[in-house]
């Protein structure tokens, strides 16, 4: 191995402890990628930021900022993190093998698209973010300007960081035994965080609620132009990756709606979602939302305008009505709140989970997801974690699901 090759934090390598069972895992996927589920899959999802806060691992205080402005500590820390979950977390989630690699991903966070698009990073704060920048005359001097290039700005740190992972790849980094898989961009280089929640960030969210109402067809404006943006740089990235512009598969995010009313979307929105997932998506392929908050309202009229098959849900979510109101075949990914995982006890988390799986999603679906409810807060205990899939392992079971196959 070569120096350039070695992990750059000096702590030990982990040891693992198997609390997962890899072969039960694959007889699960596999069932219900074939339509004839098993039990209810489970996926759980943190990220470095989990590490970061456990005294434990982070021995040598490690910040959020230092990882975002390292390519190199930011590949260290996330293998780390992969490796501490793998050992530590229950779920029906793959473990990195010498087959697989430790896989790893530019991880700019939620603040990628409105640094892209001319914000400014505070990396002064524990959360870095780009504050609100502009202001009623910048949104029109914004609307007459070409949107950037993918790799302009922070989208050349993005090609970077990406380009010193691949390196870091080709000279052999190992961690524990295992090398670099997969190399991924950042998701909202390849996807996005949405139009409308972009331009809550650009503009202050309480601004732009006023552009709805005051000045719409400015508002509209400000949405048309993110949304060309986001197309061309998604298409950038996409011929940098050798991918076809468009794609089968394609989701986006856009948390920020739930400020809104069904018809406040229709009006405002819908008309530019419309446009990413035409320009992006194939009309069969495989398209994807993610919306946190409460945006069961809209999941209906998102199946119905664009044929969306997946949806990654927060809080709160309606399970008892949730496959009354979309076709059976679709994926929906939900569970317990992260705020009861973090603060409960796995008692409380195991009657949550009993609770949701005896709503109606196993009797109504055979396509329903249990996970956390979204993305792990930093010091939940493993315990409540892991009695997700605990109480999977039996209340999520099909009744119909061969004996001989029951994990």
């Amino acid at each position: 191995m070569t120096p350039d090759a070695r992990p750059t934090s000096e702590a030990p390598p982990m040891p693992r402890r198997t609390v997962r069972d890899p072969a039960e895992s694959r007889r699960v996927w596999d069932a219900y990628r074939a339509g004839a589920p098993i039990r209810v899959p489970v996926t759980v999802y943190a990220d470095v930021r989990c590490w970061l806060a456990d005294p434990a691992e982070n021995a040598a205080g490690h910040t959020l900022a230092q990882y975002l402005r390292d390519p190199d500590l930011m590949l260290d820390l996330q293998v780390r993190t992969r490796a501490w979950l793998d050992a530590n977390l229950l779920s029906d989630d793959p473990v990195a093998t010498a087959e697989t690699g430790w896989p790893v991903i530019v991880d700019f966070q939620n603040f990628l698209e409105p640094a892209w698009l001319g914000g400014t990073v505070d990396y002064a704060l524990s959360e870095p973010h780009v504050a609100p920048f502009l202001d009623e005359d910048g949104m029109r001097a914004l609307l007459r300007r070409e949107p950037p290039g993918a790799f302009e700005g922070i989208g050349a740190d993005v090609l970077r960081f990406y380009e010193r992972f691949l390196a870091r790849k080709a000279a052999g980094y190992e961690y524990a035994g295992l090398g670099i898989g997969s190399v991924s961009m950042p998701y909202n280089m390849g996807g996005s965080d949405g139009p409308f929640t972009v331009a809550c960030g650009m503009r202050g969210t309480e601004a732009f609620l006023l552009d709805l109402m005051d000045r719409p067809e400015e508002a509209d404006a400000l949405l048309g132009w993110i949304t060309e943006a986001i197309i061309r740089r998604i298409r950038e990235v996409r011929a940098y990756l050798g991918e076809p512009a468009v794609a089968d598969g394609f989701g986006i995010a856009d948390d920020g709606i739930v400020l809104l009313s069904a018809d406040q979307y229709r009006e405002a929105v819908l008309p530019h979602h419309r446009r990413l997932y035409d320009a992006l998506a194939t009309k069969d392929g495989w398209r994807s939302a993610h919306l946190c908050g409460d945006a069961q309202r809209f999941f209906p009229i998102l199946q119905r305008e664009f044929g969306i098959r997946s949806f990654d849900t927060g809080f709160p979510v309606d399970f008892g009505r949730l496959y009354d109101e979309l076709r059976p075949d679709t994926v929906v990914y939900g569970g317990p709140t992260t705020s009861l995982l973090l603060e409960g006890t796995p008692e409380e988390v195991e009657a949550e989970v009993r609770r949701i799986l005896a709503s109606g999603v196993m009797e109504k679906s055979r396509a329903f997801v249990l996970r956390e409810a979204n993305a792990l807060a930093p010091g939940t205990p493993f315990a409540n974690v892991n009695r997700i899939l605990e109480v999977a392992r039996t209340a999520g079971r099909y009744p119909d699901a061969p004996r001989e196959a029951a994990p």
